[in-house]
């Protein structure tokens, strides 16, 4: 009995003389990986993102690698559990779930289940149990008063973002299933690794410090939704999330608020404010993957043809001259140019879907060309347009969102039958599939300005 009595005496001393090294050489640990995950998630979301991907993976290692080795129990539980951060990263873009068709809210059931197993695997390494990080359900009228706040937080976020609805089907059914994996998957889970896991690492090592640490790596991986105010409004909820969670020792109340508040932004906002103004995707009207439909025989890209008027040739999506390969292309035939349009969600690295548009131009001439954009809401902010002409091959960025419902002037370009003319539009945008944007796949027109000029084309390489 003795021996224990001392036993436990002298690692009660070890503890806390480890606990009074200086805090600042935590600090400074902590916001050196901080910088690591921001420039990865930086590069993911600006640069390239395969580049990014690799760098979250080289962080990952090095995490894993630095906790492997310290043998101090609070620095090494800080270490491995901010691996997650770089880890959610990595398996949110690197599991191909656009190839197989799996609907959008799928992707949140998926990943959250494999991020779920890591975060277990690493509260159990850590010895992070369930009533040490706040799983309790103490003052539960107080928890569900703070997670009615939800509310509010979707609808502001919704002001922010203007994401499309994620029940793209919009039936009751679809509706219940989307919110109650949205509760689950981000509510509870990223609780569970934010304030729970993570949050209860850094305050040992960081003291109040390590709860505006999580706070700030929460909304740093919110990045990729290309919006400066979202990032701060992301970072203000952390750091009440954070304190909430600190002041009643409860994870009740966030997690609440923290689903509510997605399952606000993503399902019940974008049906009751843009009800009718969204695509529906229908399953019926999916069409054939890698199987474009070809134009009528003998209608290639360099065919004479006549534009209507002399003046205006036009290719719209339900027409000769529009191809596509890919999976996924709904036909929605309620809005667009000639009454409908196609499309499709928004993705952020590899494109699953390429139009192209191919003018039936009656020679060499200057031409203004338009893209019409269909009307609705969530539209993509960065439809990147490839227009294809005499001089060469030009990008243009189209902001759809912005110009929906008319024609968007994508420039005056010199085309010339017996090259390369045509436009092409994929899916890829860069965007974060958690904004829900769709892009729309409509009539492109070019209209004629007059003969090509005195520029010639590049020399052949």
């Amino acid at each position: 009995m003795n021996r224990l009595s001392a036993f436990c005496t002298r690692n009660i001393q070890g503890v806390r003389a480890y606990l009074a090294l200086p805090t600042g050489q935590f600090i400074l640990i902590g916001l050196g990986y901080l910088l690591l995950i921001s420039i990865a998630e930086a590069i993911t979301t600006l640069v390239d993102p395969q580049l990014g991907l690799v760098l979250h993976g080289l962080v990952l290692v090095i995490l894993l690698a630095h906790g492997s080795l310290i043998h101090r129990g609070v620095l090494r539980r800080f270490l491995i559990l901010l691996a997650l951060a770089p880890m959610i990263r990595i398996i949110s873009l690197s599991i191909p779930l656009q190839k197989i068709g799996l609907p959008l809210i799928y992707w949140y059931l998926v990943i959250g289940l494999l991020l779920f197993f890591a975060a277990f695997i690493a509260g159990r390494i850590t010895e992070l149990g369930g009533n040490r990080i706040g799983w309790s359900k103490r003052g539960w009228p107080q928890q569900l008063a703070i997670g009615l706040i939800g509310i509010a937080l979707g609808y502001i976020e919704y002001l922010i973002l203007r994401p499309g609805p994620l029940a793209a089907y919009q039936t009751w059914e679809d509706v219940i299933i989307a919110g109650l994996i949205l509760l689950i998957f981000t509510g509870v889970l990223e609780e569970y690794i934010f304030r729970g896991l993570m949050q209860s690492a850094s305050m040992q090592v960081m003291g109040k410090f390590g709860l505006v640490y999580v706070a700030v790596l929460f909304a740093v991986l919110h990045l990729g939704y290309h919006s400066f105010p979202d990032l701060v409004f992301v970072l203000g909820v952390g750091l009440f999330f954070g304190w909430c969670v600190w002041k009643t020792h409860s994870l009740l109340g966030a997690s609440l608020a923290h689903g509510i508040a997605n399952i606000s932004l993503y399902v019940f906002f974008p049906l009751l404010i843009s009800a009718g103004s969204f695509p529906v995707a229908s399953a019926g009207a999916v069409l054939s993957p890698n199987l474009p439909p070809a134009p009528p025989a003998g209608l290639t890209q360099t065919t004479v043809v006549n534009p209507a008027s002399g003046n205006i040739t036009v290719v719209d999506n339900n027409g000769a001259g529009f191809v596509f390969v890919g999976s996924n292309l709904w036909l929605d035939a309620t809005d667009g140019f000639g009454g409908s349009f196609r499309w499709t969600y928004a993705a952020q690295t590899v494109p699953d879907v390429v139009v192209t548009w191919l003018p039936p131009l009656s020679g060499c001439g200057r031409y203004r060309v338009e893209a019409f954009i269909p009307p609705g809401v969530g539209l993509t902010k960065s439809a990147r347009y490839s227009i294809n002409n005499r001089q060469g091959t030009a990008a243009v960025v189209i902001n759809q969102d912005a110009v929906h419902g008319t024609w968007a002037m994508l420039g005056i370009f010199e085309f010339e039958p017996g090259t390369s003319a045509n436009i092409r539009l994929s899916n890829e945008t860069g965007e974060d599939p958690k904004l829900l944007r769709w892009i729309g796949f409509d009539a492109i027109r070019w209209i004629f300005q007059g003969p090509c000029g005195s520029i010639t084309a590049p020399p052949a390489r």
